[in-house]
């Protein structure tokens, strides 16, 4: 197995996303670097005492992603921690060890990077991992025990050594919800909940979609600042528009982007370097597209990572929040449902704004409607996450074709299942056009018994059509 071939995504309990890789040979001065850069306190803590940092990073850039493993977690380009585990001579046991940079630490990189390494072991016949800790390192200590690992001290010296049995348990499950919930919350605030919104491609054409979202932000009652952006007109809508994000006079929270495909990825690495924190990308031609669109789609999530944002779409028809008494739509549609108490989620944009033209036609409040587009990120999961909640949600609509994470949504609809209501519209099922398809038809109702038994273990409703 290559050595960089393991590559996990995390988010921090700020919100924060970050991804995580293996090394190889070529990162060596990367690490050392990043050991250097440690804070005295902390390269004390790690090597118990000021160990040579070349030596160590060669050891680290030379995992072979088996015996020994390693991850780099990465933002903005730079190296914020490694972490890595050495199998030992006692069967199914490893030595594991951290590293964090002072602005990451306290906001649970360690936990995370514990979590993943802890999920690759188990599936490599490791049951646990040990670890040479000072003392007085009680940080390191407190990541172990609150993991949700059971742990055990041996020693009472300057130096003793943790034991974590990292086979999973039902507690373990329970606290990486718990984080997962804290931390997928706080990363979608920026998106929902911005103070500020740039929207790239604005324009005031009659019937475009830059016009339509531009407008629907300000008519809506947004109460925060709108920033049209359009590298051509410096007057959108009767306000002054800039030719770039970097161009703006502040850098918005949230950054809609309506530019032909072949713009995106230069527009995300521009928003992103500038500071913003999430995006909402209309533009279709991703994975929606074919293959070669999908390894656009793919660079751009890479971005969206490597700086810690959150991205909706690509392929989305935006978004609309209502609820707890703040207002954003930025949406393409020009529907105008009151506000309520109605969430809804949709896999289609075309059936999402059916269903939020229906919920309009009949005066059902909505607390929020979200297109997810092509789900390269914020996924169905992420939603039913933040609207578990938001007091301002009462009842949760979703349109689903496919599940990322089956699991992951069982566990979760379980949980919000238990205080709101969650409707599901399931994605039709195609009839077969001639009777040498009947056998895949039989495979087709197999399945769809399957996903019904997953909803109903869920405890979500599932219904047929927007009518029912």
């Amino acid at each position: 197995m290559s050595a960089d071939s393991l590559i996990r995504d995390v988010i921090l309990r700020d919100g924060e996303t970050l991804r995580l890789r293996s090394p190889n040979r070529m990162d060596q001065n990367a690490i050392a670097g990043f050991f250097d850069g440690l804070d005295d306190q902390s390269r004390y803590l790690r090597f118990h005492g000021y160990g040579a940092s070349g030596a160590v990073a060669r050891y680290y850039a030379e995992s072979d992603d088996d015996a020994r493993v390693a991850l780099l977690a990465h933002h903005r380009g730079q190296i914020v921690a490694v972490a890595g585990y050495d199998r030992l001579r006692e069967r199914g046991v490893a030595e594991v060890a951290f590293a964090v940079s002072r602005d990451y630490q306290g906001r649970g990189t360690g936990t995370r990077m514990l979590e993943q390494l802890a999920e690759i072991a188990a599936t490599r016949g490791l049951h646990r991992f040990d670890a040479e800790v000072l003392a007085e390192n009680r940080k390191m200590m407190g990541v172990f025990r609150s993991a949700g690992y059971d742990v055990r001290r041996h020693g009472f010296g300057g130096e003793v050594r943790l034991s974590l049995d990292i086979r999973p348990t039902e507690r373990l499950f329970e606290r990486i919800a718990e984080r997962d919930h804290i931390a997928t919350v706080a990363s979608l605030q920026p998106m929902f909940n911005p103070g500020s919104v740039a929207v790239v491609g604005a324009s005031d054409a009659p019937g475009s979609v830059g016009g339509t979202i531009l407008g629907n932000l300000i008519e809506g009652g947004f109460e925060g600042v709108v920033h049209p952006v359009n590298r051509s007109r410096s007057v959108v809508h009767s306000m002054r528009a800039a030719d770039s994000i970097a161009a703006l006079p502040e850098t918005p929270d949230l950054a809609v982007l309506v530019v032909p495909a072949e713009q995106v990825l230069e527009v995300a690495e521009e928003a992103a370097s500038a500071g913003v924190k999430a995006l909402v990308v209309i533009s279709a031609g991703f994975s929606d597209a074919g293959s070669e669109g999908a390894a656009q789609e793919d660079a751009l999530l890479a971005t969206v990572r490597a700086h810690g944002l959150r991205m909706l779409g690509p392929n989305s028809l935006g978004l609309l929040h209502a609820s707890g008494g703040r207002r954003l739509d930025a949406t393409i549609s020009q529907l105008r449902a009151p506000p309520g108490r109605v969430a809804i989620s949709s896999q289609s944009g075309a059936l999402g704004i059916a269903l939020l033209g229906q919920a309009a036609g009949r005066r059902l409040g909505v607390a929020a409607f979200v297109a997810l587009g092509n789900r390269a990120d914020v996924s169905t999961n992420d939603l039913l996450e933040l609207w578990e909640e938001e007091e301002g949600v009462g009842l949760i609509l979703l349109h689903m074709e496919s599940f990322g994470n089956p699991a992951r949504f069982s566990r979760i609809a379980r949980r919000v299942s238990r205080s709101k209501p969650i409707l599901v519209v399931k994605g039709q099922r195609r009839r077969p056009m001639e009777e040498g398809a009947v056998s895949h038809t039989a495979a087709a109702f197999r399945a769809e018994a399957g996903i019904d038994a997953l909803f109903l273990q869920a405890g979500v409703l599932p219904v047929s059509s927007t009518q029912e």
